[in-house]
């Protein structure tokens, strides 16, 4: 019985991304076989939900003038293999194969069986996306190996785990960002309840009247005690609170019109996340506490053609707090300056799957009542040089 086989030289088969994922190709013919080539093909595939994608396959063609040079009878050793190859690292235990014409155009390497011949593979690890495994979403990268013969072509395929590589210093602020009117989160009596504290506020007024100028001698003071004065509490207690409301709500809007954001949309794991708010106030309000909160989150979405789902499936409170003075028509500019989480993974996209982040921001000012705005954001698991 013929075997091919795969090993890779780490027993985890983790390799970060940008580095090296090196092995050896295992092959036991059980007949003398005519070999025409030898190729390596690596790709990524997501799964979830009963649906699957795949991604675009790579191929690393080994030739026969390679076989020819860098097929063994014993498994090679690391120190022996040389990285000056990106393919197949250079071996120095060979052997002499026999090369026969299969046809004009054709040539093949004859294998002989009850041998066990080693060939070695060395290629840089794909950038991405990097392995994710959830209840919900796989994403696995796979490695197979092909031998091609006319009488036993054989193939394997085996997993392999890509992580995010070492990231360095990434200056966000030169990417490009988001900038959005927050519009605040706020809302002010519905028309319904406004209509029944009118009512209310009427009908106290009117007992209110009855209470101090009784219409008749013979008004009945019980019902005057009863219903007039905690009528007259509750509406004046209504119109203080309504006219707070309505006061702060009014200056909220304004406020937050006037304020823009800029997100960078673009973040590295474990990096500086910097967010600037710029105000223009029409209002003077002197060393106020500004309260900046940022939620991290990510959500998995899948699709088919019967359903799509979507849960949350991080999700990180990142708190940060200031003081500051705002002068009616001075433009203030505030920088909060947090660190993305070291332990994110990288956004994924693909036909039915997702891995969507978002970056949600809570602001509140002084004793305004606070927005909330959202801003969708790429996360990727290695460093970039500076745009």
């Amino acid at each position: 019985m013929s075997v091919l086989d795969i090993q890779f030289d780490n027993p985890e088969r983790d390799y970060a991304a940008g580095g090296m994922v090196s092995g050896q190709i295992s092959i036991l013919v059980s007949e003398q076989t005519p070999c025409l080539g030898v190729v390596l093909e690596y790709w990524w595939q997501a799964s979830g939900a009963g649906v699957s994608d795949r991604g675009n396959i790579y191929k690393l063609p080994i030739s026969l003038d390679s076989l020819e040079n860098h097929l063994s009878i014993n498994p090679p050793s690391r120190a022996q293999r040389r990285a000056n190859d990106p393919i197949i690292p250079q071996d120095d235990d060979t052997i002499q194969l026999t090369r026969t014409a299969i046809d004009d155009e054709r040539e093949a390497l004859i294998l002989e069986p009850r041998e066990t011949y080693w060939l070695p593979f060395y290629f840089p690890a794909p950038p991405g996306p990097v392995s994710y495994r959830s209840d919900q979403l796989t994403i696995d990268w796979k490695l197979r190996a092909r031998l091609y013969s006319e009488t036993a072509p054989l193939k394997v395929e085996r997993i392999f785990i890509t992580t995010p590589g070492s990231a360095t210093t990434v200056n966000l602020g030169t990417l490009d960002t988001a900038s959005k009117t927050a519009k605040p989160d706020v809302t002010l009596p519905s028309l319904t309840t406004n209509v029944a504290f009118v009512l209310l506020g009427v009908f106290a007024l009117v007992a209110l009247a009855w209470y101090m100028l009784p219409l008749t001698d013979d008004f009945p003071s019980r019902l005057e005690d009863y219903l007039s004065v905690p009528a007259a509490v509750v509406i004046v207690v209504y119109l203080v609170v309504t006219f707070r409301v309505f006061v702060n709500a009014t200056r909220a809007r304004r406020f937050y019109q006037n304020m823009q954001t800029q997100v960078p949309n673009v973040a590295v794991p474990g990096q500086t996340f910097d967010v600037i708010l710029r105000f223009l106030p029409r209002f003077s309000s002197p060393r106020q506490h500004l309260y900046t909160q940022i939620v991290v989150e990510a959500f998995e979405k899948t699709r088919s053609s019967s359903q799509q789902q979507q849960r949350c499936v991080y999700s990180r409170v990142l708190e940060h707090s200031n003081v500051i003075d705002l002068v009616s028509g001075k433009n203030t500019k505030v920088l909060e300056r947090f660190q993305f989480p070291e332990d994110a993974f990288a956004s994924f996209a693909s036909e039915h799957h997702r891995i969507t982040w978002h970056v949600r921001l809570d602001v509140q000012f002084g004793n305004l009542p606070g927005h909330t705005s959202r801003y969708p954001i790429t996360v990727q698991p290695w460093s970039t040089p500076n745009l």
